[in-house]
Order: C-alpha cells, then structure tokens, then sequence
C-alpha cells in the first residue's frame, strides 16, 4: 500500500494523519512521567491517549476556529492530556462498584 492510498484510506475513515501521529507522540510523551506501568497498560494508555487526541481535535478545532496548521499541536495536546484522562475515567470505572454497594448500603441499611 502506498503513502497516497494509506492517507486515502485514513481519509475515508475520517481520520487525519496529522492528528493520528501527533496524538500518538502526544500519548507517549506522557508516559515518560507516568509511574512504573506494565506492557499492556503502557499500551492501553497510549491507544487511550491517541483516541481522545483523534476524537476530540476535531471538536475543539471547529468551536475555536483553529487554523489548519495548529491542529496538529492541538491533536498533541490532548494525546498528552488524553492519557491522564483515560487513566481517570479507569479509576472511575474501577470505583463504580464499591460506590454503588456504599449507596445501596445507605438506603436500605447496612445488613450486617
């Protein structure tokens, strides 16, 4: 496959390249302060990164009217800020269930 058709293919999809490369770098870049992280966390943060780059740039793009030529900086941005972001919305998920037990405890009172 050629560069051409891969940009095309990308392009069909809706995707930038310029927002997929930059969100990845952006991703990695904050892993180089993240605590010790295990291969596949290491890997599930960059993809979390750089989906929260190549989703969101478009958005914050469009409603503050960035220029063509920021909007890799932009996708970088949120690739960095996107690992943080993935790892909260984790440890959100992860609490979800001790929070819910807690309420249930609450309203019905505590059964021990």
């Amino acid at each position: 496959m050629e560069a051409r058709e891969l940009v095309e293919w990308l392009s069909f999809l809706g995707l930038k390249v310029v927002t997929l490369v930059a969100g990845f770098f952006g991703a990695t870049v904050a892993l180089t302060v993240a605590p010790k992280l295990g291969p596949w966390q290491l890997v599930t943060s960059v993809f979390g990164g750089l989906a929260i780059a190549v989703f969101i740039e478009p958005l914050v793009s469009y409603y503050l009217k960035v220029p063509a030529g920021v909007q890799g900086g932009i996708a970088f941005i949120l690739g960095l800020a996107g690992v943080v972001i993935a790892a909260g919305i984790i440890e959100v998920a992860k609490a979800l269930p001790a929070i819910a037990i807690k309420r249930i405890r609450r309203i019905f009172g505590d059964a021990e």
